[in-house]
């Protein structure tokens, strides 16, 4: 009897069968023909054998034929019913299940972090092909039930012995939280270690844990990147604080970072700095000009005066230029205390000028003297014509007088300006 999903749906699938033919044969062909159906057979003599080929090949029940009556069929036909729907039931919550599981394998096998599980006695449950490849194994078997501790967990960086008893990841399940461990090193099957950053969970079924699992990375390319960049920020570091200039790190004029040159420049320690404002370091006539260079992100080199903490001024060469920190806009300036060279400049052109005047005081004596020659030879002329006892010679002695002292004149002007005949 077919029963195709419920009372009203019954056929009989062969009303007699040939003598040369069997009946269950001819239900597992109904079966294997694609019939989805409970299957119920009517013998008409009880045979155990046949009874127990019936149940293997999928029979619902057993009826013999000197058995029937309404209730009895009515029964059976009815527990056959539910059982094959319990039992499609069954067939789809595995199918179900089963498409979990391999989609849970599939991202297992495709994640780039080894993941492995443990169960309470520390040994793996389960470990996926990053993990096998970081730790240097080609098949699961050759780590499903080992102690995961003892092969791949079981020293320090620096090779001393790393007791199960303090193992983060087996402690895990003991205390029933996580643990994220990041220098720590893994052991690779061929005896070689390296660096790992993991992360350990309780497994737990309701309130129960049975187990744990860790997920883990190789930091290797992670710390070789660190150190790099370590040893480059260090390199950087001892370039600025050798520098002789004052540099200042600033975003938007809010100072980010000083080294010790520009402290000592503006007379108060680099805590003191950071934080303020750019323009607290600058002169009251330059803000406008810094602003504008600050805000419209000019480069190149300019000239400004700065103001230290203790109100002097100091005269500064600026050169500033603007670079992108991680998205970030920020501007480096390199400042330089040129005070003590403009006032060597200062000097040198007063210097200069003295030099100039000496130059213009130099040939204004030479021609007066030359003036000075003719007049006094002048009057020694006149005087030679004159009687000894002519009153002119009076005028003429006072016109000798006032020649000498523009002769003396003459001479401190010569003397000024550096051309003093010796």
């Amino acid at each position: 009897i077919v029963l195709g999903g419920g009372l009203s749906n019954i056929e009989r699938l062969y009303d007699e069968v040939p003598a040369q033919e069997s009946g269950l044969k001819l239900v597992a062909e109904a079966q294997n023909g694609g019939v989805e159906a409970a299957m119920i057979v009517l013998a008409g003599s009880p045979n155990e054998a046949d009874a127990l080929n019936a149940a293997e090949i999928g029979v619902s029940d057993w009826l013999l034929k000197s058995d029937l009556s309404v209730d009895l069929v009515s029964r059976v036909i009815l527990h056959a019913v539910e059982r094959q729907s319990f039992g499609r039931v069954q067939d789809e919550a595995r199918a179900a299940l089963q498409k979990t599981e391999d989609r849970l394998r599939l991202l297992l096998d495709s994640t780039g972090e080894g993941i492995y599980g443990l169960g309470l006695d520390g040994a793996c449950t389960f470990v996926n092909p990053a993990a096998l490849r970081m730790l240097g194994y080609e098949r699961e078997s050759e780590l499903i039930g080992r102690q995961i501790h003892d092969l791949g967990h079981h020293s320090f960086t620096d090779g001393r012995c790393y007791p199960q008893s303090e193992c983060p990841i087996l402690r895990t399940y003991l205390r029933g939280d996580g643990v994220h461990v990041s220098d720590e090193v893994f052991w690779r099957a061929d005896g070689t270690s390296f660096p790992v950053e993991y992360w350990s969970y309780p497994i737990r079924e309701g309130d129960v844990v049975v187990g744990a699992v860790v997920t883990f990375v190789d930091i290797s390319e992670r710390l070789r990147t660190q150190m790099t960049l370590a040893r480059s920020e260090a390199r950087f570091r001892s370039i600025v604080e050798a520098s002789f200039d004052a540099i200042v790190i600033h975003q938007d004029g809010v100072i980010l970072e000083v080294n010790s040159g520009f402290a000592r420049l503006f007379g108060c320690e680099a805590d003191e700095i950071i934080g303020r404002s750019a323009l607290d370091f600058v002169a009251d006539e330059p803000r406008e000009l810094v602003q504008h260079r600050i805000a419209h992100g000019l480069e190149g080199k300019y000239d400004l005066v700065g103001r230290r903490m203790d109100g002097r001024t100091v005269f500064l060469e600026a050169i500033g230029r603007a670079y992108d920190a991680n998205g970030i806009r920020e501007r480096i300036t390199a400042l330089r205390d040129v005070t003590e060279k403009r006032q060597i400049e200062g000097h040198l052109r007063q210097g200069q000028r003295m030099e100039a005047m000496g130059r213009l005081a130099g040939g204004v004596a030479h021609d007066f003297n030359n003036l000075l020659t003719v007049i006094a030879g002048c009057t020694d002329f006149l005087a030679e014509g004159l009687a000894p006892n002519d009153p002119r010679h009076g005028e003429l002695g006072e016109i000798e007088r006032a020649a000498a002292a523009a002769a003396g004149l003459t001479r401190q002007l010569l003397a000024f300006s550096r051309q003093q005949p010796i």
